[in-house]
């Protein structure tokens, strides 16, 4: 089933915000995104990273040789029904890798991203300069959610995005490094959402990368 039936829009209409009925009324999300992954789906890690403000990105595939994952080979075998990314990290990187990354590849990634229909595992955010914290951001909006979320980086950029996803119940796990604060916005939503049941474990990670 592609789209949302109209009973269940009219059930909602008096609960949910006009944007959200509008959004389902325009058919712009996946019913029952989640529910469909299968066991034989090919699972892949995308890795964004910058080295001296240029952007790369490289790609692991447990079925291949890492060497031998390039744009070409994820854009050419990619079918949402059948491929997923599990792991999305942004990051700066002292060394070049992978390949360099476009933006008109970062946008078919987006897209890819927003049509799959399993969660991502794990987003990890680094430290990383601003333009790469902006894409970090495009992911975070689209994404639908993600089982843990890891901040190591300052969170003044991406808070208000990080702050709607967790309050939208789409994070299950979050963790900050220790020299890592929360924004003052997020600290209400993390106890509201652990409350729902919606947010499992909040972790910190201690600087030999012990959870406390």
């Amino acid at each position: 089933m592609d789209s949302v039936p109209n009973v269940f829009i009219e059930r909602v209409t008096g609960i949910l915000c006009e944007k959200t009925v509008r959004v389902l009324r325009e058919g712009q999300v996946i019913l029952g995104r989640w529910a469909f992954a299968h066991p034989t789906y090919k699972e892949l890690k995308l890795t964004i990273a910058t080295f001296n403000g240029k952007k790369f990105c490289s790609f692991y595939l447990k079925e291949e040789d890492l060497r031998n994952v390039t744009l070409a080979n994820v854009f050419s075998m990619w079918n949402m029904a059948t491929c997923n990314f599990i792991a999305v990290k942004f990051y700066a990187t002292p060394v070049v890798l992978g390949e360099p990354l476009k933006e008109n590849h970062f946008r078919t990634l987006k897209k890819m991203i927003a049509q799959q229909r399993r969660r991502i595992s794990l987003l990890y955010i680094g430290p990383c300069e601003e333009e790469l914290l902006d894409n970090a951001v495009d992911i975070l909006e689209l994404c639908g959610g993600v089982e843990q979320l890891r901040i190591d980086t300052n969170m003044t950029r991406i808070a208000p995005v990080v702050n709607k996803l967790i309050s939208d119940g789409g994070v299950c796990e979050f963790m900050l490094f220790d020299r890592i604060f929360p924004d003052h916005m997020i600290i209400p939503t993390l106890t509201t959402q652990i409350e729902f049941g919606n947010l499992r474990a909040v972790y910190r990670v201690g600087p030999k990368f012990g959870i406390t």
